[in-house]
């Protein structure tokens, strides 16, 4: 289940201009000179531990979509198999069915 973002984050990079629409490439240019700035000390290591955050956050994400489908492919293999016992059944009742049938109108010729 994802989290929150490490604290703190807000309050160490300078505010933006306000955004225009749409994004200009010296919208994005500023943003990269700002987040690449060696003026702003720590912002490395706010970057590096963000990443890390996110990675680890994909990492558990990812974790529990194989987890479900592994329990997914685990309850196909049990209906697989209740799905082939009802079969087998259904043709035997079939094959029961069919020999009563056999016998009734063997009956029926003999009268």
């Amino acid at each position: 289940m994802p989290q929150r973002a490490p604290p703190g984050l807000h309050n160490i990079l300078p505010p933006l201009p306000p955004p225009q629409s749409p994004e200009t490439f010296e919208d994005v240019e500023y943003t990269r000179a700002v987040l690449s700035s060696q003026d702003m000390p720590g912002v490395n290591d706010i970057a590096r531990t963000l990443k890390d955050w996110t990675e680890q956050q994909m990492k558990q994400m990812w974790q529990q979509i194989e987890q479900r489908i592994e329990r997914m492919d685990q309850q196909i293999e049990r209906m697989d198999q209740q799905i082939s016992g009802m079969a087998q059944s259904i043709y035997i009742i079939g094959r029961y069915v069919e020999r009563l049938e056999h016998r009734v109108t063997a009956m029926d010729e003999q009268e």
